[in-house]
């Protein structure tokens, strides 16, 4: 099932021509949900309330698909474009520029620095990333939806396009206004 966007550790899957009503799948470790697009309502399974109440506002503004924008710049959906995923961001390069900080580059032009030294302090999931040379194999997983680390299939440690490229611009406001 195809990946159209990762959000705060959440997959949002989406099959074009799955069955009716339309809607997308929810995944958050063991808890998984189908949410109806028109509606919002949970149809099938179910998500922890924090997780779903991430879910829902990202959902909202493609709730009137086919015809409403779907992604950062809500672009609507072209004849015969998936509207789940037109106008999705999509990484398309990531180059450790030093240990914890990353030099992101999107689909749309943007390039922006990521600091993850104070997310990568806490937690034992990212102890890995601790390790200078763990850190540098950093990669784009297939189709640009996240960052990660590990094998493909088995990733220790992954961050989503729409979560970094908000880390990134709030980042550089936070740059622009100290200087």
């Amino acid at each position: 099932m195809p990946t159209v966007a990762i959000i705060d550790g959440i997959k949002i899957q989406f099959y074009a021509r799955e069955h009716a009503p339309p809607h997308f799948h929810a995944i958050y470790a063991e808890h998984r949900a189908q949410i109806a697009i028109g509606s919002l309502q949970v149809l099938k399974g179910g998500l922890p309330p924090a997780t779903l109440a991430t879910v829902l506002p990202w959902a909202e503004p493609r709730q009137d698909a086919p015809d409403a924008g779907v992604g950062r710049d809500h672009r609507p959906a072209e004849a015969g474009e998936d509207p789940m995923t037109a106008g999705t961001l999509h990484i398309v390069a990531a180059e450790p520029v030093l240990h914890g900080v990353l030099k992101l580059t999107w689909d749309d032009g943007y390039e922006g620095i990521v600091d993850l030294r104070g997310i990568m302090a806490h937690g034992d999931i990212f102890t890995p990333l601790r390790d200078p040379a763990s850190f540098k194999t950093v990669h784009v997983s297939p189709f640009g939806h996240s960052i990660s680390w590990g094998e493909e299939g088995d990733e220790t440690v992954d961050f989503g396009c729409d979560r970094l490229r908000d880390l990134a611009e709030q980042q550089a406001a936070l740059l622009a206004r100290a200087s």
